[in-house]
């Protein structure tokens, strides 16, 4: 039995084997090896493409934080890949990245619904014999509202819209009346054109991976400000380009654990424990001075080479 399905405008006639929501990079890479394997696959999407926060980035320089060669499916081989020394420790930048998930959408056996809410399980419908879950979507765009059969829901949906690196401003702009320009890194577009000082100065607000790549294509100035709370502690990029070779000073499964390790921590909270294993290992590079504030983890995270934190450091 095949189900009438509204999406996008359009009218689907299918059943999906698996329904994956999130159309980030690891919804897309989870639904292209699926379908390369050759089950029908639905990707919802709430926003108006896929990419997640790929979709909202592209200051200067921004690139995937990891090696590209652990951020890809199976079944496709990234671009960024090909013709490449050392592809394997090579970080993609946004647009690499942002292209490779849409290649990896596009395969036959894929459909994909853009500007769509996942609203769960609908538990009361009836289901066919091969069909194990309804599920429940809903139009951001039109409001309308269908329900997909599918044997499979994988949730991929990401960290929650802050933490996802959505464009967000602890500053109301309508609130600033002295001519000041406020500008969030997204919306820098690969370039630092945009920042003019207009004859004043320029403050460059934060310490994350976004501030400091920011800070690359400047060059220090009495005009250029670099103001963060605390400080913030990010993995030597150098090192993971060292453990990835074949002269690695240590064993490369002993490497790739450390390296993890720091970040895991992070991701469960434990920010001080993960700075400490860092700097003590000597894995770690800091920028800013340690203080103590309770409210701002000391550690955010991240990859930056050391040279580059040389240069923001030369900042006032």
């Amino acid at each position: 039995e095949k189900s009438n399905i509204m999406g996008n405008g359009k009218d689907y006639e299918k059943d999906f084997d698996t329904l994956v929501v999130g159309g980030g990079i690891m919804g897309v890479c989870i639904a292209r090896d699926l379908a390369e394997s050759g089950y029908q696959v639905a990707i919802v999407e709430r926003e108006s493409s896929l990419g997640g926060v790929w979709t909202h980035n592209d200051y200067p320089d921004l690139r995937l934080q990891g090696v590209g060669a652990a951020w890809r499916c199976l079944s496709l081989a990234p671009a960024f890949h090909h013709n490449r020394d050392r592809a394997s420790a090579y970080c993609p930048l946004a647009r690499e990245t942002l292209t490779y998930i849409e290649s990896m959408a596009d395969h036959p056996n894929i459909t994909t619904f853009t500007n769509t809410r996942y609203e769960g399980l609908d538990k009361g419908a009836k289901k066919n014999e091969e069909k194990e879950h309804i599920a429940k979507l809903n139009s951001t765009s039109s409001g309308k509202s269908w329900v997909v059969p599918a044997r499979t829901v994988i949730l991929a949906v990401g960290y929650d819209t802050h933490r996802s690196g959505k464009p967000w401003l602890p500053i109301e702009r309508t609130a600033v009346t002295n001519g000041a320009q406020i500008l969030h890194s997204a919306e820098l577009s690969g370039s630092s054109a945009k920042l003019s000082n207009k004859g004043g100065t320029t403050y460059i607000v934060g310490s994350q991976k976004a501030a400091i790549e920011v800070l690359k294509s400047m060059e220090p100035t009495e005009k250029v400000v670099w103001a963060h709370r605390g400080h913030s502690t990010f993995i030597k990029r150098e090192l993971i380009d060292e453990a990835l070779t074949d002269d690695a000073p240590m064993p490369w499964i002993l490497s790739r654990t450390i390296l993890r390790l720091a970040p895991t921590l992070t991701y469960w909270g434990k920010f001080q424990a993960a700075e400490t294993l860092m700097m003590t290992l000597g894995l770690g590079v800091r920028v800013g001075e340690p203080r103590s504030i309770p409210s701002v983890p000391s550690y955010h995270g991240g990859m930056v080479r050391e040279e580059d934190v040389d240069h923001v450091r030369k900042f006032q």
